[in-house]
């Protein structure tokens, strides 16, 4: 009961022997849910199909000092606001994976959603990700804290990061 809502729901969902799981949360969740899936900790992890992460730019929490993702890089959509006009209901979306571009092409197809601009500008905010993400590198740099055999890190953008 207290290995958090995320976990708890998963496990719930596969006791209740449910093939599909969608999972909406925070890039750190999905970190987590990661993790937990290159472990022998077997929550049921591996039947999630898909997963939204909402963006954001770092909280109050202990655990947001040490946070690299703040787009949700392990989630297969990626729903941020940052930047989007507000008040419009727009926001951008990152499709990663190919079950993302599945379900947005659905609800496209569905006019569930408008696609306004297929190729916007993320300049900004990839300038706003990588100044958060270089000062908490640095800070698990700093605390010996980077070991995730579920994450691999791309040389060329963690120069980038940090020349920044």
């Amino acid at each position: 009961d207290n290995a958090g809502p995320l976990i708890t729901g998963i496990g719930k969902a596969y006791k209740d022997y449910k093939r599909d799981i969608g999972i909406i949360g925070n890039p750190c969740h999905f970190q987590g849910l990661a993790k937990i899936l290159v472990s022998d900790f077997n929550t049921g992890a591996e039947r999630t199909s898909l997963r939204i992460a909402f963006a954001c730019s770092s909280g109050g929490m202990t655990g947001c000092k040490y946070c690299t993702d703040f787009s949700g890089e392990f989630s297969d959509i990626s729903y941020s606001p940052w930047g989007a006009p507000k008040g419009t209901g727009e926001a951008f979306l990152i499709i990663r994976t190919d079950v993302g571009q599945k379900v947005v092409d659905a609800a496209v197809k569905q006019n569930l959603i408008e696609i306004t601009d297929p190729n916007p500008d993320l300049s900004g905010m990839k300038k706003f990700l990588n100044k958060k993400r270089k000062k908490n590198f640095l800070t698990l740099l700093g605390k010996d804290l980077i070991k995730a055999n579920y994450l691999n890190l791309n040389v060329d953008e963690l120069k980038d990061i940090l020349e920044e």
